[in-house]
């Protein structure tokens, strides 16, 4: 805003009205996160929001409501969505912290919508959020949720299934996890190393991804411990910094971060070059 009465302008704010000045929109103001992407593979970007009350809103790339969906309890206060193709089949899922929500077109064409799949234990919050990380850790074809320090992936559906309407009742194992609605865990950290090393204070957090430790994890990288090429998972964690092994989620370093009770997301880069 501009002037010391004038409120504080958030990006979303900024967002909202650029799609209100543009077509019929319900978005509100706030600190909720609005994400574009073409969703869908038609060359056009979509608009992704959430309303106040966590609702999930579509627009089209002029602002204009595709769908809004009922509202969801999403696991924290200001949750944020990301626009991923986690299955590499169709379009591309809404994740938002432990929830994953696939798409469908209605009879009139539009983006809505069509299921959703959630994860058993941490959403991805500190304070804030959720806020997840989508990445390959594994190194099979698809990808993993990062939520807090809790790594999860989409089960493989049934044969034929594109929906779970599709699912008969009778599936079991995988194929039953996903009619249900579950993602499977991939690991979790207080699982992998205890609650000693990992208490219940640090298992949510906000995530990246990125290879910042070598082959030997008790060493910092340099020119005698090279980065090998693996990615880490990265939390900020009521205040502490945690480096978990991607593949395992073995913790290698566990730090004060000087960020008192919360700390905001990680951001990872070589910044002096």
């Amino acid at each position: 805003g501009k002037g010391k009465s004038a409120p504080v302008l958030t990006p979303k704010d900024y967002i909202a009205g650029i799609l209100k000045s543009r077509g019929s929109t319900p978005v509100e103001g706030g600190d909720r996160l609005t994400l574009l992407r073409d969703a869908d593979g038609d060359g056009k970007p979509e608009i992704v929001g959430l309303s106040e009350t966590d609702g999930i809103i579509i627009y089209n790339n002029m602002g204009q409501v595709l769908s809004k969906s009922a509202n969801f309890s999403l696991g924290g206060a200001d949750p944020a969505p990301s626009l991923v193709n986690v299955d590499n089949a169709g379009f591309a899922e809404i994740v938002i912290g432990r929830s994953v929500f696939s798409l469908e077109k209605d009879a009139n064409g539009k983006l809505k919508i069509l299921d959703r799949f959630e994860g058993s234990l941490m959403h991805g919050t500190n304070g804030q959020g959720p806020v997840s990380c989508v990445a390959n850790l594994v190194g099979d074809s698809k990808q993993e949720i990062v939520a807090g320090s809790s790594v999860y992936r989409m089960a493989t559906p049934p044969a034929g299934a594109k929906k779970r309407a599709d699912c008969t009742g009778s599936e079991t194992g995988e194929a039953k996890t996903w009619c249900d609605g579950k993602l499977v865990v991939v690991w979790d950290g207080q699982t992998v190393n205890g609650a000693t090393a990992l208490p219940n204070g640090n298992r949510e957090g906000f995530c990246a991804v990125a290879d910042v430790l070598g082959a030997d994890q008790t060493k910092a990288p340099g020119p005698d411990s090279p980065l090998d090429g693996t990615a880490e998972v990265i939390l900020v964690s009521n205040g502490r910094l945690l480096v978990l092994n991607g593949q395992t989620g073995k913790l290698a370093l566990n730090l004060d971060s000087a960020a008192g009770t919360a700390g905001g997301p990680p951001n990872v880069d070589d910044f002096d070059g």
